[in-house]
């Protein structure tokens, strides 16, 4: 879905002639895109810079959407144990879930919350899956 711009950001309404701008009404000047969402934005930055491999680091925000989701989704990159992907997933939707509470209820976290956040989740998702008896589950 997101790799079709099929989700409704600005950007996608302003294509289809829905909205008279593409622009996020916070920060004016970038358009409110997918990108924009869960990658581009200060505190969307912030988060990634807290948790990203050092080897994609350069990567991560030079890609355009499909080129930046193939590329966390495979890499076979590890941190602390923990696979690239899990983390690449869990960030995008802790960080989509933090742009909708601000747009739903003017509530906006800061990185560090939403940093724990992930780690949170993640360590949720592993637990499960460890509890499961799933030894071979794919995020080990």
């Amino acid at each position: 879905m997101a790799h079709d711009d099929a989700l409704l950001t600005n950007q996608s309404r302003h294509h289809r002639g829905m909205v008279a701008s593409d622009l996020c009404p916070i920060f004016v000047f970038t358009p409110k895109s997918i990108m924009h969402r869960v990658r581009d934005y200060s505190i969307a930055t912030q988060v990634w810079n807290l948790l990203t491999d050092y080897q994609i680091h350069e990567k991560i925000f030079q890609l355009g959407l499909g080129d930046w989701i193939l590329l966390n989704a495979g890499t076979k990159l590890t941190i602390n144990n923990v696979k690239w992907c899990l983390l690449f997933g869990v960030k995008v939707s802790c960080l989509w879930r933090n742009k909708n509470e601000f747009i739903f209820s003017n509530l906006m976290n800061p990185a560090n919350i939403i940093f724990s956040k992930i780690i949170n989740e993640v360590l949720a998702i592993i637990d499960h899956a460890s509890n499961s008896g799933n030894v071979l589950h794919p995020f080990f």
